[in-house]
């Protein structure tokens, strides 16, 4: 298990929404924050503003670690 995997994990997790995997006690918590669910996903906003498609990124990995 290399780096690979880590950025393939944060890769997947940038493709969902922010907050959709909490239950409702994290939905409040996030709200009490005046954070919203439904909202771009940090991670995502990271890697788009150094110019990085995360979608694109995560197709290209995949392909790689697919290959071997």
């Amino acid at each position: 298990m290399g780096p690979e995997c880590l950025l393939y994990g944060v890769l997947q997790d940038a493709a969902d929404p922010f907050g959709t995997g909490l239950g409702r006690r994290g939905r409040k918590n996030l709200a009490q924050l005046g954070w919203s669910i439904g909202a771009s996903n940090p991670a995502a906003e990271i890697l788009t503003a150094h110019g990085l498609d995360p979608a694109r990124l995560h197709a290209q990995l995949s392909a790689d670690l697919a290959a071997g």
